[in-house]
Parts: structure tokens; C-alpha cells; sequence
């Protein structure tokens, strides 16, 4: 797990969104999931949004990048941790 804002958000592999120990570790509250085919493994005890994407060169993400940001803000604003 990499902090990329520090104390805020952090990126992670399907293995840490996996890891309720490490969510837990790191205060981890909220969980965007990208990978269309990973579930929301702990759906009672984080705050999930599930992106519909494919692990491929040419994934258009323009689509659902404003629903990122809203669920990133979202959880800032309840001074929560993606």
C-alpha cells in the first residue's frame, strides 16, 4: 500500500482491498474499487464504490472519473480514508 496523499489516500492492489487487517492498519474507511472483476470483499465494514473497469491499455476512464472524484471527495469531507 502507497500513500499518494498522505493520511488521506492510498493505492492499493486487489491483494491490500483483500487485506482487512491492512485496511484496518492504515484507518482505511472508504474503498474504490476499479476492477470489474474483484468484489467488495468486506461490503459491512468499508464504504465501497465499484468502477466497471477493465485492466487493459485502452480503458476509457474520462467516464467514470467525475464518480471517482465525487467518492473521494465524499469520503474527505467525512474526514474518512480512501
Amino acid at each position: 500500500i502507497s500513500a499518494v496523499i498522505p493520511d488521506f489516500l492510498f493505492l492499493g492492489s486487489a491483494a491490500v482491498a483483500a487485506d482487512k487487517d491492512k485496511l484496518q492498519k492504515f484507518k482505511i474507511t472508504h474503498v474504490l474499487n476499479t476492477a470489474w472483476q474483484i468484489p467488495n470483499v468486506y461490503p459491512d465494514d468499508f464504504t465501497y464504490r465499484k468502477l466497471h473497469l477493465a485492466d487493459k491499455l485502452h480503458q476509457p476512464i474520462l467516464d467514470v472519473f467525475d464518480e471517482a472524484y465525487e467518492f473521494i471527495d465524499s469520503a474527505a469531507q467525512g474526514h474518512g480514508r480512501v
